[in-house]
């Protein structure tokens, strides 16, 4: 079970992790399960969230391809498209200005030295979050 930010957080990582110029057959897979996972979930959607509105749009983007290699120009729309849904995403939190420069630099360390992502679990340490998903 998925919820549409919990995608798009794990295909984040995904293009953070392997840096890939394109996506092979075997890892579109991977990617197509992970996003069947929101579909399937049972979960109640907002299915006017920008947020669910990305996912519907991967599930599009892929239909069709299997077994097919995504070329590099298909993967560079996807990773851009999954940038600009970030901006929403952020929004969710109080700290939008930290996660907006995480999202965009891939690097977790600011110019002061001082790590965001620490800052983040500090300030939220109370885990009750609300997501428009």
């Amino acid at each position: 079970m998925m919820r549409p930010d919990n995608f798009c957080y794990w295909l984040k990582g995904y293009f953070e992790l392997s840096k890939p110029e394109f996506i092979p057959p075997d890892q579109l897979v991977i990617i197509k399960a992970h996003l069947s996972m929101v579909f399937e979930s049972g979960l109640k959607l907002n299915y006017e969230s920008p947020i669910y509105q990305f996912c519907k749009w991967v599930q599009g983007f892929f239909d069709g391809k299997d077994g097919d290699i995504i070329s590099d120009e298909k993967t560079l729309i996807l990773r851009d498209k999954l940038s600009a849904v970030f901006e929403h995403i952020d929004k969710q939190f109080p700290n939008v200005e930290k996660l907006h420069h995480i999202h965009n630099s891939g690097n977790n360390t600011d110019k002061d030295g001082s790590n965001s992502f620490e800052y983040w679990l500090d300030s939220n340490h109370d885990g009750n979050l609300t997501f428009n998903c």
